[in-house]
Formats: structure tokens, C-alpha cells, sequence
């Protein structure tokens, strides 16, 4: 099988390139390298069931030509977090949500990788796939809209997580909560 992976330099998409590779899939790398860093991509090139394509989601043209002859598609191409969408809000909605609508255009089975800020303020504490969605950031409503375009589709699994975490490719990430309670947990023997 091979599989067009967007947003394959990001953290969740380097690792699910790495994970598909060592399952035996072929994958068609898809990024525009705005992201932190390459090297992950420059580790896969050495696979030969890796291609890389430098190409961005707005690209109808490109994207259509990466995914001519590709059997299924794993969607991590966006602009991530609220502090980035709040300082970008227009930019953000172009690509979460008019990248997103490119991709489903392609019409290959999907999972489209969406975020649990979709549901907002969650009163109770407590939420699940029932939870009615509330998003209060420009990221999460972007995500939740783009949501909607997959599952008309019917053929489109949409993914909610929560923040990923651990390391990425040298990058400790400590601006996520978890990876600051690890170092705390390790550095001081204690969690403050």
C-alpha cells in the first residue's frame, strides 16, 4: 500500500512515517519544510520505500500529482496550536481548513488528524465522541470545520487526540505540560 503522509516533518507526522515505513508501506513524504526541522525526512530518504515531495496542501496541483498513485492518505499537515492560530488567524484558516478541503478532494480514503480542543470547555470534565464540540480557538474551530469536510466524504476516519508528547527528532518540546512534568519528575524528584 502506499500512502500519501502530509505534514510528514511534524512531530505526529514523522513519527507515523517512521512507524509505516518499518511496517513495510510505502510512503510519499508531503511537507512545505516550515517546520522546525528536516531530519527526520533526510533519515527516511535512506529508505527506499520513502519519497520525499517538498509541496504545500494549497497547492491543488502538486498535491493532485503526490497522490496520483497513492492508495490512501494520512492528513498531519497544519498549522498547529492556539497561540499560533491567534497570532495568524487568516492564514490559519487557509491552511487548516482550504489545505484540508484540497486534500479530501483528492478522494482517497483519509484519517484526518483533528485535535480534542475541538470540544472547547468541556463542563463535566469528562468528554467523548458524543461530546458536543464548543471550540473557543481559531485552531480548534478551523480543525472542527475541516472535520466536517472528511466525514461528508464517507470514506475519512477523523482522529481527535490530545497533545502528543516525548521527544522529536532532538527537540525536547518543553512547552507541553507532559514533558514538563517528566523533566520536573526527573530532574527534581518531584512534580511542582
Amino acid at each position: 500500500m502506499k500512502i500519501l503522509l502530509t505534514g510528514n516533518n511534524g512531530y505526529l507526522g514523522s513519527e507515523l512515517t517512521f512507524k509505516a515505513l518499518n511496517a513495510g508501506y510505502q510512503i510519499v513524504g508531503y511537507d512545505n519544510c516550515t517546520g522546525r526541522t528536516t531530519d527526520a525526512t533526510l533519515e527516511f530518504c535512506k529508505n527506499q520505500n520513502f519519497e520525499f515531495i517538498k509541496g504545500d496542501i494549497l497547492d491543488k496541483d502538486k498535491l493532485a500529482k503526490a497522490a496520483s498513485d497513492c492508495d490512501f492518505c494520512c492528513h498531519a499537515a497544519a498549522l498547529v496550536g492556539e497561540s499560533l492560530s491567534a497570532k495568524q488567524p487568516d492564514v490559519t484558516w487557509l491552511v487548516n481548513y482550504q489545505g484540508s478541503k484540497n486534500v479530501a478532494d483528492l478522494n482517497l480514503p483519509t484519517i484526518f488528524f483533528s485535535t480534542g480542543s475541538t470540544f472547547g470547555k468541556v463542563e463535566s470534565g469528562l468528554c467523548d465522541e458524543k461530546t458536543v464540540c464548543n471550540p473557543v480557538s481559531v485552531y480548534a474551530k478551523t480543525k472542527l470545520e475541516a472535520e466536517k469536510i472528511f466525514l461528508d466524504r464517507g470514506n475519512s476516519i477523523v482522529f481527535r487526540y490530545a497533545t502528543d508528547f516525548g521527544l522529536y527528532h532532538g527537540d525536547l518540546r518543553m512547552y507541553l505540560l507532559p514533558n514538563d512534568l517528566l523533566y520536573q519528575g526527573w530532574k527534581n524528584h518531584c512534580i511542582v
